[in-house]
């Protein structure tokens, strides 16, 4: 009910996992996990008004919106991507702030519900570091 809430439909998110419910969950916990990186990312192509890099990075997130159900978040990607494909400057610069924002949400209200998921994920390659390393 809470990712409801926050504007992902947790149904198209399974349509697209073959209601393959793990896959779904990790899915999530990728894109709340991978959000903080990207936005980064995004918002230094947009302050560098680098628009390929940047028809790239919202293109990625127009796709990983639609996978996990965040219909608003993909819709406003989708927008983006063509006014960076145009460098239409009044749509990029009206649109970016409102994308980051839906973006940020979106990534919060996952981590939010998949918290526990979420710790667990970034807690793994921890244990790699225990496996010792072959000579080379």
């Amino acid at each position: 009910a809470a990712l409801r809430q926050a504007g992902i439909d947790p149904e198209a998110g399974m349509d697209y996992c073959r209601n393959d419910q793990k896959l779904y969950r990790t899915l999530l916990c990728e894109f709340a996990r991978d959000a903080e990186e990207k936005s980064v990312s995004l918002r230094r192509c947009f302050e560098a008004k680098d628009w390929k890099d940047y028809t790239i990075y919202v293109h990625a997130l127009k796709s990983s919106g639609r996978l996990i159900g965040a219909g608003k978040l993909s819709g406003l990607a989708a927008e983006m991507e063509q006014a960076a494909k145009e460098e239409n400057l009044s749509v990029l610069t009206a649109g970016h702030g409102p994308l980051m924002e839906e973006y940020k949400r979106i990534a919060q209200a996952i981590r939010d519900v998949l918290l526990c998921e979420i710790q667990e994920m970034e807690e793994e390659p921890e244990i790699m570091d225990f496996i010792p390393k072959k000579a080379e």
